[in-house]
């Protein structure tokens, strides 16, 4: 196909040359759209080395795919290959599509288009956001007017409406232009070279200084978030990061990119001392100097910077919004310790808060709460995270006043679903400093119907001291009933966490016990964390209890969820209650059989990671009495015999009594049991091999002429003849 799409491509050069594929491509667009989800994507991988042959055919099966979904079958499996696959092959075709000047526009928009869905689908192959930055990276062997074009892509991207709503945005691709080396993978055989090399300036110049030149008129501009993001990238560019696989710079590339460091630096400080300037802008510019200061940047970048910062009015309000808008992680490091490298960052952390509570402390409680929840608006407009709010809010623990009012002061914008973070924040800071204040609101919240409330609430049920009260396990308990996943998992995290205060454990755990599972993988999960290292007891535990607990996650069609966190509970139960944890398994793989018998494969009564589920922690002597139970319902199952029989041995890996049961299972046994303890004895864990040297011993114990004697022994008879021929299969 690659061959034939190159050919009609260059006889497409020609004038009034006729297509050789268009016959081919009218065949190829019908079966696609009859394809499932599979043939979809294997068609499009298969196009992909002819794709930048054929941008015009390729662009439009991209867009059918995109178009016309693949709608699953409900009575399938429920491994049915979904859309997101079909989409995971759409990117390298757009990548090559993108090189024509002429598609370049449309391969660009619907990248896009696809960059804002890829954290809902599954990332099997290169991702749209990965294509774009490849794009608009420096690639060797690339001529750098595509560099160009992709930057005037990028400013016209940027102009789109809700071009700044998803973490992804323009100004990503504009930082992969502005990095300050390329970036090489090469395959030669079975060689793989990579590394990093050194950009030609006098090439690649006019690229950087169009997009700088950009980022300054987007420094003034009315959109705040614009402005924000510039001055971002712009601080970035004042460090001096380390090359790609050591790669050791020349004195021309250190020249050049101090000299465009400088004229980074220049262009933020000449903003900052220009009217008008909002209070968002003005505070990511004062940051993005003050990151030139840190020492991974050139010292002449650290003095420059230092000597801008002190031309800057830190009035009150640019103080509180800075701090308000860092954590630690957001300032510079000063200082070179390797006893502490993180000392510089605390210093700095705590000079800020204190400074900003400082300001604060002269104005009353509820303007304090009112200015701060305006600031919060200010950084949400903007797009700057609220990093530094919670402990700024913190700082001001022992005013219970101003906790009650920015509570009650984030309540309103929190009924439109905004600042529920910040709303989360202030009421776990209530609820620790004060507690019954805490209380009252929860309740009232639990009255009114705004789930995001409730979930804001949810977060801050934990009490991270052992002073809690029966009215905080009520809450708890109150919440565990509200029909809300999150809702759920967050009052259980509360008891995950609450094992210490030992006067309410009865209460936690008839709280945790009164929750409705459903068939939420995340509840189920976090009702095992109950039982945890700092939760509930397991001990605590009544036989009935258990089996209680078991039932809620009877339903679930396979246990494999949140990385095997049920199968890893139930091991810990088997210590103190492995029968009812064997009835809870019976049930399941009697419901497994009943499901296969309904030709329905989808339930999996035992976790696929074989012995996921130990029995390794039971009594040791109830081991003979659960593989009595098991091996009947071995004996029982028909299609389910594999898990029933994967069951019996996890009682009893080491075959310490399992031989014995299974010996005592020949006292009357049939033809077709015989058959079926065969094939038992093929699943030992040890091998076929040790099962029959145990039966041989238990054998000698048996009078010769009895019948559970002579079926043991037809048994090794059958069990040699099969591995005979298996050998001479072999």
């Amino acid at each position: 196909m690659k061959n034939l799409s190159e050919l009609d491509w260059r006889i497409g050069k020609e004038q009034n040359a006729l297509s050789l594929l268009d016959k081919i491509w009218q065949h190829i667009e019908q079966s696609f759209i009859a394809a499932d989800g599979t043939d979809r994507h294997r068609t499009l991988e298969q196009l992909a080395p002819a794709a930048f042959f054929q941008p015009k055919k390729i662009l439009q099966l991209v867009k059918v795919a995109m178009e016309t979904p693949v709608v699953p079958n409900p009575a399938g499996s429920r491994y049915q290959v979904r859309q997101d696959y079909v989409i995971s092959a759409i990117p390298r075709l757009l990548e090559a599509t993108a090189y024509h000047p002429e598609h370049i526009s449309e391969s660009i928009d619907l990248l896009w288009q696809l960059s804002r869905q890829d954290a809902q689908h599954g990332h099997w192959g290169t991702t749209a956001r990965e294509v774009l930055k490849r794009l608009a990276s420096y690639q060797m062997n690339r001529w750098v007017a595509f560099n160009f074009a992709m930057l005037l892509q990028c400013i016209r991207l940027s102009t789109l409406e809700g071009a700044l709503d998803a973490p992804f945005t323009p100004f990503d691709l504009i930082d992969v232009l502005l990095e300050s080396e390329g970036e090489f993978t090469e395959l030669s055989g079975n060689t793989v070279r990579f590394g990093g090399f050194a950009l030609n300036y006098p090439a690649v110049g006019p690229v950087r200084k169009n997009a700088l030149q950009f980022l300054k008129f987007l420094l003034s501009s009315p959109e705040d978030g614009k402005a924000v993001r510039a001055a971002r990238t712009l601080g970035w560019l004042l460090h001096e990061y380390l090359t790609r696989v050591g790669r050791q710079r020349s004195p021309e590339e250190v020249a050049w990119q101090n000299k465009e460091r400088c004229r980074s630096l220049a262009i933020l400080t000449a903003r900052i001392r220009k009217s008008p300037l909002s209070l968002p802008v003005q505070s990511e510019i004062y940051d993005a100097i003050r990151s030139g200061t840190g020492i991974n940047c050139p010292e002449a970048i650290r003095v420059a910077a230092q000597t801008a910062l002190t031309t800057v009015n830190r009035t009150p309000d640019l103080i509180v919004f800075d701090s308000l808008s860092r954590r630690e992680g957001d300032l510079p490091i000063l200082k070179a310790d390797k006893d502490n490298p993180a000392g510089s960052w605390m210093e700095q952390i705590e000079t800020l808060t204190k400074d900003a509570h400082s300001a604060l402390a002269e104005l009353n409680p509820t303007d304090r709460a009112k200015k701060l929840v305006d600031f919060a608006r200010l950084a949400d407009h903007a797009r700057i995270e609220t990093r530094g709010f919670d402990r700024l809010v913190r700082s001001f623990h022992e005013d219970v006043e101003f906790l009650e009012a920015i509570a009650d002061q984030l309540l309103a914008p929190a009924q439109s679903g905004k600042f529920i973070q910040q709303l989360a924040s202030a009421l776990d800071a209530l609820h620790a400093f004060a507690p019954t204040e805490f209380r009252g609101r929860a309740w009232k919240i639990l009255e009114g119907e705004n789930i995001a409330i409730v979930r804001a609430a949810a977060t801050a049920l934990r009490v991270y001291t052992d002073t809690a009260t029966r009215e905080d396990v009520a809450l708890i308990k109150r919440f565990l009933q509200i029909p809300d996943s999150f809702t759920k998992r967050s009052s259980l995290h509360a008891i995950a966490y609450m094992g210490k205060n030992r006067a309410l454990l009865d209460d936690l755990l008839d709280a945790a016990l009164s929750v409705d599972v459903g068939l939420d993988v995340h509840v189920a999960d976090g009702l095992a964390d109950v039982f945890g290292r700092y939760g509930v007891p397991i001990r605590l535990l009544t036989a009935e209890q258990t089996s209680h607990l078991l039932k809620k996650f009877l339903a679930f069609e396979d246990l494999d969820f949140q990385q095997g966190s049920v199968p890893r509970f139930l091991s810990h139960l088997n210590e103190n209650y492995p029968e009812q944890v064997l009835t809870f398994l019976i049930e399941r793989t009697e419901e497994e059989e009943r499901r296969r018998t309904a030709h329905d494969w989808n339930f999996q009564a035992l976790p696929s990671n074989h012995h996921a589920i130990s029995f390794g922690s039971a009594d040791k002597e109830l081991a003979p009495v659960l593989l009595k139970r098991s091996i009947a319902v071995y004996f029982q199952s028909n299609l389910s015999s594999d898990t029933s029989s994967e069951l019996f041995w996890s009682i009893d890996p080491m075959a310490e009594h399992a031989i014995e049961v299974i010996a005592d299972e020949m006292a009357d046994a049939r033809n077709d049991r015989i058959k079926k303890t065969l094939q038992l004895l093929g699943s030992d864990p040890r091998g076929i091999n040790h099962a029959l040297t145990e039966l041989s011993r238990i054998v000698k114990e048996f009078p010769a002429r009895s019948k559970k004697g002579k079926n043991i022994l037809t048994l090794i008879g059958a069990a040699n003849n099969a591995q005979s021929e298996a050998g001479a299969t072999e």
